[in-house]
Order: structure tokens, then C-alpha cells, then sequence
């Protein structure tokens, strides 16, 4: 067996969990998060991957955001940039650890004025959290801690989906990754909506409004990010677990 092999099948038994006695199988258990999210930069040069959580830190790799738009047609300059998806394991402050980073990125590079892929980073490294943003497909309700923990929950915010889709129409501040648990993910962010009369109906706040609500801190349930086919990382011990979409 390579070196290479040995680590990972280490890495695997150890998040592992052993079979009880009754033989009843007991799922893996992980220590850190498994947080779906994408790139957000602009910079046509990429988004740059440290190795520390720290802007001083080695630069280790690249993210790319090219212009998604018909292959055939010229892009308009409205045309929406996509990003790769990757996997938040870890925060520390204004930082974000990732892994489970896509590939390649798709579409058409204004920088050679061609269609085609990118290589992104394949590892683990940091990323400045100002510059992605976490999936948030699956958002309905805020809760006041996450769902998994012992109840009573609290539901601090009923708009929750409304004050973080993309779709919003309004950025009404920042976002920002205050920490993470399993699939869960605390935020905080502020209010710019509310839901009217039925759930497809949304009513903006005026500015006035903003000024007098406090943003919101609550926990979030994440939609998985699909697994990466680079090789888990043995500085990841939760990799094997965390692709097989299993833990308590």
C-alpha cells in the first residue's frame, strides 16, 4: 500500500465510528462542519487560497468565477458570473476553511475573451469570507441554536429565506459566518424583508424601517455541497464522512 493510500484509509477508520457489542451500527461522528458555499470574486485573477488564516499567509491557490452565458453568443455585460462550490469546515473570524473545492470552473473568461475551464485549487485551504457566500437554497426559518441539540428550539426570525436569497433583489449589509456545527451554520445579517400574506409575497423595508431593527443571529441548516473527487486530505479527518453525507 503507497503512502498516499495508508493516510487515507487511516484517515477514513478514524472517522469511523466503532460497532458496538449489540452490533448495531452507529453513525460517524464529525468534529467540525460541512457548510455549503461559492466564490463571489470579481477579480478576474481569481480568489486567492492561504494557507493560514491570515492575509500574510502563503498563497497557495486560486478559485475562478467566469461568465456564464451561451457558448455561442457574446456575453452581455449583465450576464451573471458563476463561481465553484466548495465545503466551509471550519471559521475563524474573517476567515473560512474549505475543502471539497470543485474542480474546474466553466464559461466564458473575459480576460481571453474564449469559452472554456479554469483549474481551481484542490486541497484545504483559508479563504476571506467577505469574498463567498454560503449557499443558502435550503433557508426557511432562523433558529436560535441548531436543530440537532436538545430541544425546546426557538425560531428567532420567520423571514429568514427571504432576508438571505440571492434572489432577494437587496443586500441590505453584510453577511457574515459567526460559526459553524455539522451542517448548520450561524449568521448574522440584517432584516430587509418581510414575508406578506403568503410566502411568494415579499415587502421590502424602507430605510427608516432598517435603522430601527437589529440584525439577526441565528442558525441556519445548509444544503450539502456534492462531494469532490480529489483524494481526502489527511489534515481532514472528517473527509470520509462528511462525503458520505452520514454523521449524527
Amino acid at each position: 500500500m503507497s503512502q498516499q493510500n495508508a493516510s487515507e484509509a487511516a484517515s477514513a477508520a478514524a472517522s469511523i465510528a466503532a460497532i458496538p457489542a449489540s452490533g448495531a451500527w452507529r453513525k460517524p461522528q464529525i468534529a467540525g462542519c460541512a457548510i455549503s458555499a461559492l466564490s463571489i470574486e470579481d477579480d478576474p485573477a481569481g480568489l486567492n487560497v492561504h494557507a493560514e488564516p491570515s492575509p500574510d499567509s502563503k498563497v497557495i491557490g486560486k478559485l475562478y468565477r467566469l461568465v456564464e452565458a451561451p457558448p455561442d453568443e457574446e456575453p452581455l455585460p449583465s450576464d451573471p458570473m458563476v463561481g465553484p462550490e466548495f465545503t466551509i469546515i471550519a471559521v475563524k473570524g474573517d476567515w473560512v476553511r474549505i475543502a471539497d473545492i470543485a474542480p474546474h470552473t466553466g464559461g466564458f473568461d473575459r480576460q481571453t475573451r474564449k469559452y472554456g475551464e479554469r483549474r481551481n485549487f484542490q486541497g484545504l485551504g483559508w479563504v476571506h469570507q467577505s469574498r463567498i457566500r454560503v449557499a443558502s437554497d435550503y433557508w426557511d426559518k432562523a433558529f436560535d441554536r441548531p436543530y440537532y441539540q436538545a430541544a425546546p428550539w426557538t425560531v428567532i426570525d420567520e423571514d429568514a429565506g427571504v432576508n438571505l436569497y440571492p434572489w432577494a433583489g437587496e443586500s441590505g449589509g453584510e453577511i457574515r459566518i459567526l460559526a459553524c456545527e455539522k451542517d448548520w451554520v450561524k449568521l448574522r445579517y440584517p432584516r430587509i424583508a418581510t414575508r406578506v400574506s403568503c410566502p411568494d409575497s415579499v415587502r421590502y423595508f424602507t430605510a427608516a424601517e432598517r435603522a430601527q431593527k437589529p440584525p439577526v443571529e441565528g442558525w441556519l441548516k445548509s444544503e450539502a455541497h456534492p462531494a469532490s473527487a480529489a483524494p481526502c486530505d489527511a489534515a481532514d479527518p472528517d473527509c470520509p464522512a462528511r462525503r458520505a453525507r452520514e454523521w449524527d
